[in-house]
């Protein structure tokens, strides 16, 4: 199944993160919190049905033990991330339909 929601500016990002949720609702993946999108996709992406696809991990420095550092992303900002989310899993998926 696509993520059935197009990563946008116009959309907050709590939506966004609620409708690939709600997506995958056959899956145990967490709600966003606080609109902390780096945590949130940084848990996510290591969840089925995303752990195999190689998404790019949002964290700036996902092995730090600073807190306040593991919420740095090393993208400008949630669109940009999770466009690349959004692009990797629905042409993965079309890959393993065929």
């Amino acid at each position: 199944m696509p993520v059935s929601v197009t990563p946008n500016k116009h959309i907050a990002v709590k939506r966004w993160a609620d409708s690939v949720v709600e997506d995958y609702e056959d899956f145990v993946l967490p709600k966003i919190k606080d609109d902390n999108w780096v945590e949130w996709g940084s848990t996510i992406i290591k969840l089925e049905p995303f752990n195999t696809l190689e998404i790019p991990n949002p964290q700036k420095n996902p092995n730090s033990k600073d807190e306040t550092e593991k919420k740095e992303s090393k993208y400008k900002d949630w669109v940009e991330w999770s466009d690349i989310f959004f692009n990797t899993v629905n042409s993965r998926l079309e890959i393993t339909k065929k």
